[in-house]
């Protein structure tokens, strides 16, 4: 199934969905901000875990982490994938 697009929403010429964002120049999708943000955010739970001796919030933000870097990962793929497709 091919995601919809907004055919008011062009960047250089290219349809741009709604799971994508464009930030200065480049285009991204959903998945890297939203990896991102949840890496950052398992970081600082982590790190209070660690200061306060909470092993299950310093495991929770552990956790928080690694699902963020594969959320990552996956917006990186259909980065590449959307990349590949405009330079055929």
């Amino acid at each position: 199934m091919r995601a919809k697009t907004d055919p008011s929403r062009r960047v250089a010429g290219q349809a741009v969905n709604r799971s994508t964002i464009w930030i200065k120049g480049f285009i991204m999708d959903k998945d890297r901000i939203t990896g991102s943000a949840k890496v950052v955010a398992g970081k600082a739970k982590a790190a209070l875990g660690s200061a306060l001796g909470d092993a299950k919030l310093q495991a929770d933000g552990t956790a928080e982490q690694v699902e963020g870097k594969l959320q990552n990962a996956v917006g990186s793929i259909k980065d590449a994938v959307k990349d590949a497709k405009n330079h055929k």
